[in-house]
């Protein structure tokens, strides 16, 4: 639900990965325009419209996205998609003090301020050695990416050597994905994801950049 810039670029997303969709959008130019641009189903009407929804085809729906940047809207027909048992509801949210009535309700809620913060943060106190790409266990936690330079000096150093088994959950190195294990070392280019706390965000940057060491 939404066919503005969020909801446009998620609709074509998922066409790109061979989903069926199906797009409701209030506005009747926007939705006339979308339907040339997008190659699935595109509903002019309001989204918190039971009858919308049907006409969308809300009955056979695995997940249901409220893309809108009304938090009002979003939750309302995320409430009636609930009851037409769609497995899995993502909402958009715009106001944080909202987030937690969106978790409360079961829904999953993308918090855009708090990814804007944290996109912010990452910029002013960290530089480009980390990405902070999102926050999960309700932003008790987070996955982070950073890459292994050529001044690293924990290139040809074994994951497990640094105890960060239990951190690092996956190298991306020449396109080739790497689970690691005891036998695993880095090396230059390495694109290391790892789950770590707020806290400990920093502390894994500088040991991967040998700032430690």
């Amino acid at each position: 639900m939404g066919g503005g810039r969020v909801g446009s670029r998620v609709a074509r997303l998922l066409i790109q990965e061979k989903h069926d969709i199906a797009l409701i959008e209030k506005d009747p130019i926007r939705a006339e325009k979308l339907s040339g641009q997008l190659d699935g189903l595109i509903v002019n009407g309001d989204g918190t419209n039971r009858r919308i929804l049907l006409e969308a085809g809300i009955e056979k729906a695995d997940f249901f996205i409220s893309a809108t940047s009304a938090d009002k809207d979003n939750m309302l027909a995320s409430e009636i998609a609930k009851r037409y048992n769609v497995k899995k509801i993502i909402s958009r949210v715009t106001d944080p003090d909202n987030h937690e009535l969106f978790i409360d309700l079961g829904i999953v809620a993308v918090n855009e301020t708090a990814t804007t913060v944290s996109s912010i943060r990452n910029a002013t106190i960290s530089g480009e050695r980390l990405h902070r790409m999102t926050q999960i266990c309700d932003d008790r936690a987070e996955i982070v990416r950073t890459v292994i330079t050529i001044t690293s000096k924990v290139i040809g150093k074994k994951v497990k050597d640094l105890n960060l088994n239990k951190k690092i959950f996956c190298i991306d190195r020449e396109s080739e994905v790497v689970l690691p294990d005891d036998k695993t070392t880095f090396k230059e280019g390495d694109v290391v994801y790892a789950v770590v706390l707020p806290e400990e965000s920093n502390k894994l940057v500088s040991l991967l950049h040998g700032e430690d060491s």
